[in-house]
Order: structure tokens, then sequence, then C-alpha cells
């Protein structure tokens, strides 16, 4: 059979129509859906953890272990997740998901405020419009920066340094 985007054929008839069309939107739904989809899997996760408590201890286990095995992916995974947190709790607009070493990769690995190269292990991430004065988290409003560059310039916008 051909599927109704003319762009498949599949076999017989199925409960969904084309395989390919339903996994693709499948995959849509669940980018748009992010949140929900996780809220739902740590609800799975709990039930599980509940018939199986020994689960649990086996997961943290193998977590510390990836942590351990992986420093600079969870340094950076960390450090995301903790920027994440702190702008959650102001919310200007929309908070997206920053990865350091795609902001990094960006600038060219070039301090904004000083125009020197920056190492991605010491890279800061600076918000130009601070989140405190109203800025956003999102990839346009964040540059990489030197630790002391950043910390020099503090909550102030770009003009007060």
């Amino acid at each position: 059979m051909i599927c109704k985007s003319g762009q498949h054929t599949y076999d017989g008839p199925t409960r969904y129509g084309c395989p390919t069309c339903h996994a693709e939107s499948n995959r849509q739904w669940k980018v748009t859906n992010r949140d929900l989809v996780n809220k739902r899997a740590r609800i799975a996760r709990g039930e599980r953890y509940k018939k199986d408590p020994a689960m649990r201890d086996r997961h943290i286990k193998q977590a510390a272990q990836w942590r351990k095995d992986n420093p600079e992916k969870s340094k950076a995974l960390r450090r995301d997740n903790e920027a994440k947190r702190r702008v959650a709790k102001v919310t200007n607009g929309p908070v997206e998901d920053i990865k350091a070493t795609d902001i990094w990769t960006r600038d060219g690995g070039v301090c904004y405020l000083c125009d020197s190269p920056v190492t991605l292990s010491l890279a800061h991430l600076d918000h130009v419009i601070p989140v405190s004065r109203g800025g956003t988290h999102t990839p346009d409003n964040v540059r990489v920066t030197h630790a002391r560059c950043n910390l020099r310039k503090g909550a102030r916008p770009l003009k007060g340094v």
C-alpha cells in the first residue's frame, strides 16, 4: 500500500496507517511534549523502583560509574542543568536547552568581552542581557567568556562594564 503522503509503501492495512509516517509523527510529538514525556518516564521509573528496590540501587551505581568514566561530559551536563534551574526561578520568557559546547563552537572559542581565546574546560557562559535584568535563557542571549571576565561583568548589562 502507498501511504497518504505518497512517500512510503507498506504491507497491508495497519492500525495507524503508514508505519514510517506514524513513527515520524511520534518523534515530533515527543520533541514537542518533552516535559510530559519526561514526567511520564519519572512516574514509570518510580513504579518500577517500588516493585524492585534493588533496581534503584543499580541505576544509582550505573550513574555514578558513568560520571566517573565521563568527567568532562558530566561536568558540562551538571553546569547546563544548574543554569536552567537558576533561570527557571526567574521567568522572563523561554528557557531553552543550552549546551556549553554548542555555544563555545558557535563563538569560535573566543571570549566576547575581551576577544581572547577560551578553552572549553575553563569557559563560562554569560547572558548578554542578564536574566535578573529581563534577559532570556536562550542561545541568542548567551556568549562564551572567561570566568574572570564573566565574574567582573556580574549582572550588569554590557554597556555598564
